[in-house]
């Protein structure tokens, strides 16, 4: 288990995706909401990138 500092835009994703809202509140996640973690913040920054504001 891994602890990991979440915005509250990832928080809210991971908890639709998973069930474990305790956890995921306090930023503790498994391997693999981590890699999960790891792509959510990947494909925010290309659209950040591809769709500047």
């Amino acid at each position: 288990m891994n602890k990991m500092n979440l915005t509250e835009n990832e928080k809210e994703l991971l908890k639709y995706a998973y069930t474990d809202d305790d956890r995921i509140e306090e930023g503790l996640l498994f391997d693999y909401q981590v890699e999960a973690l790891h792509m959510i913040r990947k494909c925010s920054v290309y659209v950040n990138v591809r769709y500047p504001m």
